[in-house]
């Protein structure tokens, strides 16, 4: 079944579709390959399309904020190379696509000034 997410964490925030190409086998395959330790299950209390969903966005991220990509479909040509078995990302004219970047920034950074300190 078909679904988009939204993602806050401490690093970056991410929206993503998920195509009904990608099954529930498939995520669980997945997150048991590259999370043996199921941190990312753990911290989505047992929901297997959001730790899903935090892999690839996890992913996602470092690839472009360690690489320095700017556009989305360079990002999605670079992530579908180095992680060919996870899930294609789309790029224009692709069919068999399983994951949507609609979003995906940097979290952005608060910072708190007691009212004293900013008189």
């Amino acid at each position: 079944m078909a679904f988009s997410i939204n993602l806050n964490t401490p690093r970056f925030t991410a929206r993503l579709a998920v195509n009904d190409t990608v099954s529930t086998q498939h995520m669980l395959a997945v997150l048991a390959d590259k999370q043996g330790s199921g941190e990312f299950i753990d911290s989505c209390n047992g929901n297997i399309k959001a730790a899903f969903s935090m892999l690839i966005a996890e992913k996602l991220f470092t690839i472009q904020h360690v690489l320095g990509v700017k556009s989305p479909e360079q990002l999605a040509i670079r992530f579908n190379n180095l992680h060919p078995n996870l899930a294609r990302i789309y790029t224009q004219g692709v069919s068999d696509w399983g994951i949507k970047v609609i979003n995906l920034q940097p979290a952005i950074a608060f910072e708190f000034i007691p009212m004293e300190q900013s008189a």
